[in-house]
């Protein structure tokens, strides 16, 4: 019934959470499991793997994972014959993704819609993150620690491995392919305990900004209120741009990034100003 997807590069960590889904999945299932040290993008891999899936649900979940729920599985399922609409369903995600390039999540109650246990890469203690009201909720995004969905589905939005080559934005680009025609969600159905807060590269820029680029057209999408939309977008955009400048980035890459997505429909003098003068103090910089 359920095909679980890994790209993998971490064999004791597939293994502990192969033994973790014997004990909690509840529903006959296949594991497959591409083999990727950073050959190919995770776009390209989970398409070889739902290519290769011979049930008609999906799971494509990240090998740093365990299952702190049991039988998580059959309740999706259930939900999603209960709700035809229903077209992806993940653990974190966020009513609002900005026009603005950057990440799904604006460390926002307001927003996000998170539940996780969460390990850091420092000494804190992991957290469990849970701020849903309810069973299921409506977002527009939804984070790729772990994308359950139809095979049906994916056949309608494969992963678009031809724009996103690395392991960035993937899951978003997948989030607003699917939320054109069914509902995109996150669950309290299923606790997932992550190892891994993730990290961002050079590559993460250049993914982010391509996402914007590719869904200008949809983005900004969610319905907030406009005051609420000019904060994220500048809270965006700013993360974005200290990212840039940690990672030296051309002036001219982040000058138009500052100008492009929506510097004028959410123009914010305070914001402007403060974003310019950390652009100002970069280049000074190499005076």
């Amino acid at each position: 019934m359920l095909s679980i997807i890994f790209s993998s590069y971490q064999p004791k960590r597939l293994n502990d959470l192969k033994e973790n889904l014997a004990a909690t999945v509840g529903i006959e299932y296949e594991v497959i499991v591409i083999e990727n040290k950073g050959e190919i993008g995770l776009c390209e891999a989970y398409n070889q793997g739902a290519g290769k899936a011979k049930f008609p649900y999906l799971c494509f979940l990240h090998e740093d994972t365990i299952f702190k729920t049991l039988n998580w599985a059959e309740s999706l399922v259930k939900h999603f014959e209960a709700d035809l609409q229903v077209g992806l369903i993940g653990t974190a995600g966020t009513i609002y993704k900005s026009l603005s390039p950057g990440g799904w999540g604006h460390l926002d109650n307001e927003t996000d819609r998170i539940n996780i246990v969460q390990h850091f890469k420092d000494d804190r203690q992991p957290e469990h993150h849970n701020n849903l009201k309810y069973e299921f909720e409506n977002v527009v995004c939804v984070d790729g620690v772990f994308l359950f969905t139809r095979k049906k589905i994916w056949e309608e939005n494969k992963f678009d491995q031809n724009t996103f080559k690395h392991f960035h934005c993937y899951d978003l680009d997948f989030s607003l392919s699917i939320g054109r025609a069914y509902k995109v969600q996150v669950t309290n159905a299923v606790l997932l305990e992550h190892f891994s807060p993730g990290g961002m590269d050079h590559n993460w820029i250049a993914e982010t900004i391509k996402l914007s680029t590719k869904w200008c057209n949809l983005l900004p999408k969610g319905s907030i209120s406009k005051s609420k939309k000019i904060e994220l977008e500048w809270k965006q955009k700013n993360w974005t741009i200290l990212k840039m400048i940690t990672f030296k980035l051309p002036f001219s890459q982040i000058v138009g990034l500052y100008f492009g997505y929506g510097f004028f429909k959410f123009f914010s003098v305070k914001n402007a100003w403060q974003n310019f003068k950390l652009i100002i103090k970069y280049k000074l910089s190499f005076k």
